[in-house]
């Protein structure tokens, strides 16, 4: 596995921090989001967060294709900044309607859950 890639930083006045990475795999990429702060404690009852998206190269493909750009990180680095993506959802909101597969995982101090390869 290589090292991870910054695709997203944000961090509000509040003290709400988001980030989001890509680690490329051997077929395929992970995208991980991790927040932690008070929004997050409020939302997820733990003051910290991570979700990890693991897509085939199918998928891989669909977002190269739907974002544009020279690579997959180029197209989520322009959508997040620009505001097309704004959350790990979005990403999932896209390959659920292009009918690509991919696995979820969320993971807190108080646990976890999985959700294995969907189309």
């Amino acid at each position: 596995m290589q090292d991870a890639t910054l695709i997203y930083e944000d961090q509000s006045a509040a003290g709400e921090v988001r980030t989001v990475n890509m680690t490329a795999l051997a077929h395929g990429v992970e995208l991980a989001e991790r927040s932690s702060g008070p929004d997050t404690e409020l939302v997820y009852g733990d003051p910290a967060h991570t979700q990890v998206l693991t897509l085939g190269e199918e998928a891989e493909d669909v977002l190269i294709r739907a974002l544009g750009g020279d690579s997959l990180a180029d197209g989520l680095r322009r959508a997040f900044a620009n505001g097309g993506l704004m959350f790990l959802s979005d990403v999932q909101d896209l390959l659920d309607r292009a009918g690509a597969g991919y696995s979820y995982g969320a993971f807190g101090p108080d646990g976890g859950a999985y959700r294995p390869n969907y189309a």
